[in-house]
């Protein structure tokens, strides 16, 4: 959890166009059980990806190789951590991890607070703005340290939902190590840095962190990518384009295809929203004019023109309002 190795929101400043400051609660009136998923429509929304694993599992690594990949791709991407992805997250991260003593309940509390301030001011704007937010640890680091090392169980599970408004990632990452593995490769790679107060728990304390950590990805497997740590880091970063990729095409034909017969039905498309126009000509209804309402031999319209629409002319007994030709 070396604050030194892991990016910070500067390079969302930098990259990204969003503005951490001033915060502005723009989930205020989403009902707390709403992710951004049914709050946003898919076709427009981002995609949120986190990378959960202990310490020297190579998150900072494959995060930055994750993120030039997308880039390279056309993607705008913002990098952000746990905690410390907001100004008030980078003073509770001092506190958590240099600030001396902490009780479990009150660590539950300050991770719940950094997180919820993390989704309202950066984590949800990047993403209704249709960004790819990368997040070095989210809710299942709670989950994992909190509910698992410290005993906390389900409690956590239900803080972090109310904290974030259920806004649970797309995409997980899981880089899994032997603890012993990945102390010793942090402490390698920065002999000089002093242990923050979670690296100093005992080993005990990481080989229960990491236990609940695979029990999450066995709970939820469609979630959870599971990369074994010690590959190369060439090998990690391909397992993990290939689910990334897979993501997008899922998402892709989903818009593309699933919603289609829906579609023709309703005249509605709530997922793929450019191709309601093309779709509802299909249908037989003008996507342009949805409040329009001809019923032709009733008297309603006796001239054949459509008061809804006063830039259209319609002429009695013809179907101006579907334009596709007939077979």
């Amino acid at each position: 959890m070396k604050a030194a190795k892991t990016p910070t929101t500067a390079s969302v400043l930098e990259t990204g166009g969003l503005s951490e400051m001033p915060c502005v609660a723009i989930t205020a009136d989403v009902p707390e059980t709403t992710s951004v998923a049914s709050a946003v429509p898919q076709s427009s929304r981002g995609i949120f990806i986190t990378f959960e694993g202990g310490d020297g599992a190579g998150k900072s690594t494959q995060i930055e190789l994750l993120s030039q990949y997308l880039e390279s791709r056309g993607k705008t991407v913002v990098q952000t951590l746990e905690p410390g992805g907001t100004e008030l997250g980078r003073n509770i991260r001092e506190l958590l991890l240099h600030g001396g003593q902490v009780s479990p309940r009150a660590e539950a509390l300050l991770y719940a607070a950094d997180r919820a301030q993390h989704v309202d001011c950066l984590i949800r704007p990047a993403l209704e703005a249709g960004q790819v937010v990368i997040s070095d640890r989210y809710i299942d680091s709670s989950l994992a340290y909190q509910g698992g090392a410290r005993d906390l169980g389900e409690e956590i599970t239900q803080l972090s939902q109310w904290a974030t408004q259920n806004l649970w990632p797309d995409v997980t990452v899981l880089l899994d190590i032997d603890p012993r593995i990945g102390l010793r490769r942090a402490m390698d790679a920065e002999p000089d840095i002093e242990y923050d107060r979670m690296e100093a728990e005992s080993l005990a304390f990481h080989e229960a962190v990491r236990a609940r950590f695979l029990e999450l990805a066995t709970a939820d497997p469609s979630r959870y990518l599971v990369v074994d740590a010690t590959l190369s880091r060439e090998k990690i970063a391909t397992k993990i384009r290939a689910r990334i990729d897979e993501h997008f095409s899922q998402n892709l034909t989903a818009c593309e295809h699933s919603e289609k017969p829906l579609t023709r039905e309703t005249g509605e498309n709530p997922v793929c929203e450019h191709t309601k126009e093309q779709l509802a000509r299909e249908a037989g209804e003008n996507s342009t004019c949805e409040n329009e309402s001809i019923t032709r031999g009733a008297g309603e319209n006796p001239d054949g023109e459509n008061p809804a629409c006063a830039n259209k002319k319609q002429h009695a007994g013809t179907n101006a309002v579907s334009k596709a030709p007939k077979d």
